[in-house]
């Protein structure tokens, strides 16, 4: 029968413990979410919102950017030329929309300025307010994103 060999001669094998004890302690961590501070109620986000304006600039008629804030915490819309996706964390009045990613079409020069816009501002959202029935993305107290109802949008355009 052979003897059992110390752990000192299978370093290996001390080393392989210490691997796995590491790997499942960091599996049972959780990041640290980006949380911002805004004080506020809870504007109710969700839903369809065309965009009107980024950065106090009208977007251009002819391709309107819309945004659509889901019960599932998924923002999806279009940024101009390409669709957008992501999520989002709501807490009162801040709001933080992380792990966007874009289809990768080619549009009209003027439409792709616009998606730089929209995306660099969809990116340092970190506040939410309802004024006048406009949701108003905000980021360090600056107005990033007007936009308005998809609803109220098609009605007003609809043939009467």
């Amino acid at each position: 029968m052979r003897a059992v060999q110390p752990v000192s001669r299978r370093p290996w094998l001390a080393a392989l413990f210490a691997g796995i004890g590491l790997v499942s302690s960091a599996c049972n961590m959780t990041p640290a979410a980006k949380s911002p501070e805004v004080a506020g109620p809870k504007p109710n986000i969700f839903g369809d919102w065309l965009i009107e304006s980024v950065e106090t600039r009208p977007v251009i008629d002819s391709s309107p950017a819309r945004l659509s804030f889901g019960a599932d915490a998924r923002v999806t819309g279009n940024a101009s030329c390409n669709s957008l996706m992501g999520t989002f964390k709501q807490s009162g009045a801040a709001i933080a929309i992380d792990n966007v990613a874009t289809t990768r079409r080619l549009c009209a020069e003027a439409q792709m300025e616009q998606e730089k816009r929209v995306l660099g501002a969809v990116s340092r959202v970190n506040s939410a307010a309802l004024v006048n029935g406009l949701l108003e993305l905000s980021g360090d107290g600056k107005l990033l994103i007007r936009a308005a109802p998809a609803s109220a949008a098609k009605a007003a355009s609809a043939p009467g």
